[in-house]
Formats: C-alpha cells, sequence, structure tokens
C-alpha cells in the first residue's frame, strides 16, 4: 500500500524538540499537521501496519535548504501510531 501526502509549510527539524519553548511547540504542532495529513488520506477503515515500511521524502519550496537528517524525525514522529505502529518498522529513507 502507498501513503502519499503533501504539507505546504517547510519541515521542521528535529533540533527544535530540544529548543526553546517556542520551537518545541512548533515540533509538537509540525507533528500534529504531518499526522492529520496522513490521516486524511488513509483509506477508512485503515489498520496501523506493523509491516515494514519505507518513506519517501521530498522538500520542495523552502527558502534555506533542509538540513534533510533533522527532517526524517519529526515526520516519523507524526506517522507513529497513524501509518505504522513504531517508526522502528522504517527500513527504508529517502529525504532529499
Amino acid at each position: 500500500m502507498r501513503v502519499e501526502f503533501a504539507l505546504e509549510e517547510p519541515p521542521v527539524s528535529l533540533n527544535a524538540k530540544e529548543g526553546s519553548p517556542r520551537s518545541r511547540r512548533r515540533y509538537r504542532e509540525w507533528m500534529e499537521r504531518v499526522r492529520l495529513a496522513a490521516r486524511a488520506v488513509l483509506p477508512a477503515p485503515f489498520r496501523v501496519t506493523d509491516a515494514e515500511v519505507s518513506v519517501y521524502i521530498v522538500c520542495y519550496h523552502t527558502e534555506v535548504p533542509p538540513d534533510v537528517d533533522n527532517i526524517i524525525k519529526p515526520i516519523f514522529d507524526g506517522m507513529n501510531g497513524e501509518v505504522f505502529a513504531d517508526d522502528r518498522q522504517v527500513q527504508r529513507v529517502v529525504s532529499e
């Protein structure tokens, strides 16, 4: 099964999770936007998969190129419990 969704705003870095209260709030808000975007495209009824998963992340339209390794974890955190049971299931990641 393929799950594809897009968000219009630039991704939030993993570094925001450990930053100021404002940065931590941005991190939580970003995870929720990822979660809602994934939920919106999942067929009903959908059961969270426990299978191995591949994730492809493409980032467009940012003024500053993203730190590709630090945008992965917040996206995974948003998909945990929505698309897959745990991000340990992710066996392949392509991020550009």
